[in-house]
């Protein structure tokens, strides 16, 4: 006899398929944030490459003054792609440098140096550049 007007409720066993949309249904956040933290970091990590190729070709220019044209064109494109990234990267760097970007495993921040985000959480060793497979994935291939 229940008390208090409590149902008696039957237990109901968990198909594989509603176990396997509740993981579905959950997936996206984290991934999303993965994502977005992969991105952040392919743009603070952008500035020292896109640094020593305009060193480069500042070089190629004094050393090969017959490709001047060509090598004009290659630092202008450098130079506007420095004035298009300039604010999005101080902006990323200052996050990353203050904690405000955190890992999506654990949560802890992100520690980095001025010109580079490293690939590993320190506190997890979550690797922010592994692509994570998705439960909806076609993929067969289980490896060797």
């Amino acid at each position: 006899m229940p008390l208090f007007g409590a149902e008696k409720t039957a237990r109901r066993s968990a198909s594989p398929l509603e176990v396997a949309m509740g993981t579905i249904g959950s997936a996206p956040w984290p991934n999303a944030r993965a994502k977005r933290l992969r991105i952040y970091r392919l743009l603070a990590n952008s500035f020292a490459p896109l640094f020593a190729l305009a060193l480069v070709v500042v070089v190629l220019r004094w050393t090969l003054p017959q490709f001047l044209q060509v090598l004009v064109t290659v630092w202008l494109a450098v130079a506007a792609l420095f004035v298009v990234l300039a604010v999005p990267w101080l902006i990323v760097e200052a996050a990353f440098a203050l904690g405000a970007i955190k890992c999506p495993s654990c949560g802890a921040p992100i520690d980095s140096s001025f010109t580079w985000v490293p690939r590993k959480c320190p506190g997890c060793g979550y690797d922010i550049s592994a692509m994570a497979i998705d439960a909806t994935s076609n993929n067969r291939w289980r490896g060797p």
